[in-house]
């Protein structure tokens, strides 16, 4: 990202080792976390582990297409507390065949891949257009179709509360 317009890439760090998990109790660090990326330009922060592992977002997962399938973050491996739409998202892409997998996923490989995305409630799926100065496709034919099969299988699921959900 740029500071101040002056091309300084902003890499500060922010020390978050000594605590156990990611997304805290305490939403105040996740919301430190955006802060300090929308002071420097940015829509929201990616998180990063010291070893180069990339973890999540303040308030969504983040997943790559990557040699012809779809990577996830793996939230037990990275010690994170799981996201259902990132379960939902996987289960929509198990759906049309695309090939899956959630695993450690370091910094430096998914700036190779060919589209990133970010899950959660309020965003469901949505394309990510750069990290840092990597720019990533946001019309990837995955990802579109992924997109296309997620909200298929939200309509499925709203159809079929809509029919058994009584008070």
């Amino acid at each position: 990202s740029e500071e101040g317009g002056s091309g300084k890439s902003y890499n500060d760090k922010v020390d978050v080792d000594h605590w156990n998990t990611i997304k805290w109790m305490s939403y105040a660090p996740n919301c430190l976390m955006t802060r300090i990326a929308q002071e420097h330009g940015k829509d929201d922060a990616l998180l990063v582990s010291q070893d180069g592992r990339i973890l999540d977002g303040p308030n969504f997962a983040i997943g790559f297409v990557l040699n012809g399938g779809l990577r996830f973050v793996d939230p037990i491996a990275n010690r994170l507390l799981p996201s259902c739409t990132q379960a939902k998202v996987m289960r929509a892409a198990r759906s049309v065949g695309f090939p899956v997998s959630e695993e450690v996923i370091p910094f430096e490989q998914a700036l190779k891949s060919g589209a990133a995305f970010i899950m959660g409630a309020r965003r469901h799926v949505l394309p990510v257009s750069s990290i840092d100065d990597k720019q990533f496709s946001t019309q990837n034919a995955m990802l579109c179709d992924l997109q296309s099969a997620y909200w298929r299988m939200v309509e499925e699921d709203l159809q079929a509360l809509e029919q058994s959900f009584q008070f």
